[in-house]
């Protein structure tokens, strides 16, 4: 008997949230870095406003290589360097 949808592995589906975490990873952080353009004064009175995405993106990035596929690993490392980028030309 059929049955109605797709028909997807645990691979497929796995291979699609990976990408899919990805695509939500960039579009966070690329939100992050226009607020940071458009609003500097607010990035310099808030500490945490630089060092919460900084951190988010590291959990994740230690998260992904233990569990997931390439995808993910790779747009959290850059991810991840871009956000530590800023705070280290920052520091005196």
């Amino acid at each position: 008997m059929l049955q109605p949808g797709l028909e997807r592995s645990t691979l497929d589906i796995l291979q699609g949230m990976s990408l899919v975490m990805a695509l939500s990873v960039i579009a966070c952080e690329l939100l992050a870095l226009t607020a940071v353009r458009h609003a500097p004064a607010l990035v310099e009175r808030r500490a945490a406003f630089e060092w919460i995405p900084l951190v988010a993106s590291l959990v994740g990035l230690a998260i992904s290589v233990l569990l997931l596929p390439m995808p993910p690993n790779v747009v959290l490392a850059v991810t991840s360097c871009a956000l530590a980028l800023p705070l280290r030309r920052a520091t005196p």
